[in-house]
């Protein structure tokens, strides 16, 4: 990983590569796990702005294995109601990393709609060839690291809610994968589990996160970062 660390390191002027160094370093980690060198490779959220190659996702993995690498972004199209742009099972790999979060839509007074992440859902499963990887990763909010805030009244979640700044609607748990599953009745055959990412996990209050939620914490809940993989 050390060709990824040089980017990074390179880049870490650029919010996202030092913000969410870690991040994308297990991200490398899990996708060299999973990847082939000629993988045909579909990145949903690949890159912050089109044609930007000094904050792609592209010189990431690449530095990774030797892949066909392509990639939608918002600035390409809206992943939440669009339909891809490519053939049914085309992708050996489809993997999404720290975007699914994003992929709520918003109904009538407020209310929070799944059909946007149900939309990627579906596609995602379409463009993917049989018995290739379905590869998620997104900020936890069932870890201890967000559980925390609720004990000094913030919201569950990793990410900062605050008047000055942006933030995320919802962020994601165990359950709205499983949800996500249940719901469309694909990527049936999948693994939950969590990495950490940040330095602090809050361990040190897993028992009295346990006496308030009045259960164990599951692998999947016990760090910031959460994982869905899944073959087809």
């Amino acid at each position: 990983m050390n060709k990824v660390k040089q980017i990074l390191d390179k880049n870490s002027h650029l919010h996202y590569f030092s913000n969410g160094y870690n991040r994308i370093l297990n991200s490398t980690i899990e996708f060299d796990k999973i990847s082939k060198v000629g993988d045909k490779v579909l990145d949903v959220g690949g890159t912050y702005e089109k044609h930007n190659k000094q904050q792609s996702f592209e010189l990431i993995f690449k530095a990774v294995k030797d892949i066909d690498y392509h990639c939608v972004n918002r600035g390409m199209l809206d992943m939440r109601t669009d339909v891809l742009d490519y053939k049914d099972e085309s992708f050996d790999i489809v993997m999404s990393h720290e975007s699914i979060e994003h992929f709520w839509l918003m109904k009538d007074a407020g209310m929070v709609d799944w059909s946007g992440m149900i939309n990627f859902w579906k596609e995602s499963f379409r463009v993917l060839k049989k018995g290739g990887v379905f590869l998620v990763s997104t900020r936890n909010r069932m870890s201890p690291f967000s559980i925390e805030k609720l004990c000094r009244g913030k919201p569950s979640m990793c990410s900062f809610f605050q008047v000055n700044k942006s933030s995320h609607i919802q962020e994601m748990g165990p359950t709205d994968f499983i949800e996500l599953v249940d719901e469309t009745q694909l990527f049936t055959d999948y693994k939950l589990y969590s990495v950490q990412c940040r330095e602090n996990n809050y361990h040190h209050k897993i028992a009295q996160i346990e006496a308030l939620i009045e259960r164990k914490l599951s692998q999947e809940e016990l760090y910031d970062t959460i994982y869905f993989k899944s073959k087809k």
